[in-house]
C-alpha cells in the first residue's frame, strides 16, 4: 500500500493525485490511499474516475508474507515516473509534425474521457521541446528542453544538457533531471521517448514532415 499526504496548510491538488497515481503504478502497489485536510475539485475527478475502482474499498488484499515476516508502508513524495492513465490524441488522422511550428495536441485519458491534456510540440534544427499539461487549469506536468542552464531548488545546476521538467507539489516544473535520449538527428526517436514516459499515444500514428 503506498501513501500519499496532502501539504500542511492547503487542499490536496490535482498534481499531487496525478504523481501519487504515477508513481503508484510504476511501483505496481495494490493500493493508494491520498490523506489531507481537503481537496481541489479536479483533484477528486481523478479519485473517482472509474480507473480507481478497482483500488477502492474497505477490505484489504491479502498478500503472502515475504521472508522476513514485515510489511513496509511507503510514503510517496511528490514526484512519479510513470502515468497511471493511458492518454490518446483525439485527432482522427496520423500526427505530422512539422519543423519550425508549435502544434498543440489535445489527449484524453481513456479510461475517462473528462480528463483532458494539452501535449504542446514544437522542433527546428536547433531545439526540441515537448510539454505536458493539464486541459481545465492548464497545470504543466512534464517539460522537455535544452536551455544551457537550469537551476534546481536544492542548488544542483544542470549545464548545456537536455533535461526533462517534472511536476513537483509546491514546485510546479521547478525541478529537472538530465536525459540521454534527447537526439536533434532523430526527433521521432525523442518524441516516441517522451511519450512512454507520460503514457500517451497518437492512434494513427505519427509522420515527420520533411519541411
Amino acid at each position: 500500500m503506498a501513501l500519499v499526504f496532502g501539504p500542511e496548510n492547503g487542499a490536496v491538488s490535482e498534481g499531487l493525485v496525478y504523481e501519487a497515481a504515477r508513481e503508484d503504478h510504476a511501483k505496481r502497489y495494490t493500493h493508494l490511499s491520498v490523506m489531507g485536510f481537503a481537496i481541489q475539485p479536479n483533484a477528486r475527478r481523478f479519485v473517482e474516475a472509474s480507473v480507481w475502482d478497482h483500488r477502492a474499498g474497505t477490505i484489504s488484499t491479502l498478500f503472502e508474507a515475504g521472508e522476513r515476516k514485515q510489511i513496509a508502508v511507503k510514503v510517496i513524495d511528490d514526484r512519479g515516473n510513470e502515468l497511471l492513465l493511458l492518454n490518446e490524441a483525439t485527432r482522427v488522422d496520423h500526427l505530422s509534425w512539422q519543423a519550425g511550428k508549435r502544434e498543440d495536441e489535445l489527449m484524453v485519458a481513456v479510461t475517462d474521457r473528462g480528463l483532458r491534456f494539452v501535449l504542446s510540440m514544437s522542433r527546428n534544427p536547433y531545439e526540441i521541446r515537448l510539454h505536458c499539461r493539464t486541459k481545465d487549469r492548464d497545470v504543466g506536468l512534464v517539460r522537455l528542453d535544452n536551455h544551457c542552464y537550469h537551476f534546481n531548488p536544492d542548488g544542483t545546476e544542470i549545464h548545456h544538457q537536455p533535461h526533462l521538467h517534472v511536476f513537483r507539489e509546491g514546485f510546479d516544473l521547478r525541478w529537472a533531471e538530465p536525459v540521454t535520449w534527447y537526439d536533434l538527428k532523430d526527433p521521432y526517436g525523442t518524441l516516441e521517448h517522451f511519450l512512454k514516459i507520460i503514457e500517451a499515444r497518437f492512434p494513427k500514428g505519427i509522420q515527420l514532415a520533411l519541411y
